[in-house]
């Protein structure tokens, strides 16, 4: 009966009471052959009563138990078993931080493919930093700030502040970097380490890696060109303006030379934007999509990974 519980809830009630249409209508044509006290009866009339008597309640029931299933679901839906974001050590109770953290909210990032430098915190050993440090999580985000009573630059998540660059490390930090945790470990005595990987952004918002996908593959020879290609071909995206287009930037599958198709207009003045003319960008081939009969046009899914030096 899945197709039944799977109708929509006003019909499974027209089809429950029209189940029990057929026992009305056959009581009805032999009301006047069986008595007011039903002694006239027959045993073939009682059988036919009993089975329009369970096809009523046979839908009848299933139409009861689709009803609570739907209502448990929607439930569900309302209230998810989700448990909320934990502490990544024991909870411990949490200090105010005589310092204001910084307005900055931590997330989960996706981070660039290469990384400028990693390092570990110093100097966060004391019971308030712990507790922050315990709140944090491997992929937030965080910021560097000076402070002035050690000349170190102090590393701040929105809980506060959760240690110290080392001055060799705090000298690199520039305001086009992305700061992210990468690393949190207990050691042999209880205190937790953090270690944090910093990131180049350029202009514009542009963190590598981006997930895209390729414009004008439709056009020309390009069908062949991307059925041809495969996942894992590494591209070449070049700046290529022209008159009409100054922004434009044409991708080139690595492996076989051939143009694929185009990045999308509003990404490519984004990275005209962010380094000029003539760059040239890294990527891969992540997926290649279509070529079924229900969609038939290929399609092209990428990762642009880098700037080429």
């Amino acid at each position: 009966m899945k197709w039944f519980i799977s109708l929509k809830k006003a019909y499974r009630i027209i089809i429950a009471v029209c189940a029990w249409l057929p026992l009305v209508i056959f009581l009805a044509a032999i009301s006047g052959s069986i008595g007011a006290d039903g002694e006239g009866v027959q045993l073939w009339q009682s059988f036919v009563m009993l089975l329009l008597l369970a096809l009523g309640v046979f839908f009848t029931v299933f139409a009861v138990i689709a009803s609570k299933r739907e209502k448990g679901a929607k439930q569900a839906v309302a209230t998810p078993d989700t448990p909320e974001k934990q502490p990544r050590a024991n909870t411990r109770p949490q200090t105010t931080n005589p310092r204001p953290a910084p307005a900055i909210t931590a997330r989960i990032v996706q981070a660039p493919a290469t990384a400028l430098f990693k390092c570990r915190l110093i100097k966060n050993g004391n019971s308030e930093m712990q507790d922050n440090i315990a709140c944090c999580n491997v992929g937030d985000v965080v910021i560097a700030d000076e402070d002035i009573e050690t000349g170190l630059k102090i590393c701040s998540h929105d809980v506060g502040d959760i240690g110290y660059f080392a001055e060799s490390y705090g000298d690199r930090i520039r305001d086009n970097m992305r700061l992210v945790i990468s690393d949190i470990i207990e050691n042999d005595n209880g205190k937790l380490s953090v270690e944090v990987t910093a990131y180049s952004q350029y202009a514009d918002g542009i963190t590598f890696p981006i997930h895209t996908k390729v414009a004008g593959v439709s056009f020309g020879n390009r069908q062949a060109v991307v059925k041809e290609s495969r996942a894992g071909d590494p591209l070449i995206i070049k700046h290529t303006p022209s008159n009409e287009y100054p922004s434009a930037a044409a991708i080139y599958n690595g492996r076989t030379g051939r143009a694929l198709g185009h990045v999308q207009a509003d990404l490519a003045e984004k990275f005209r934007s962010a380094f000029g003319n003539g760059y040239v960008l890294n990527g891969k081939i992540t997926e290649i999509t279509g070529g079924t009969p229900a969609t038939p046009n290929y399609g092209c899914n990428i990762l642009i990974t880098s700037k080429k030096a």
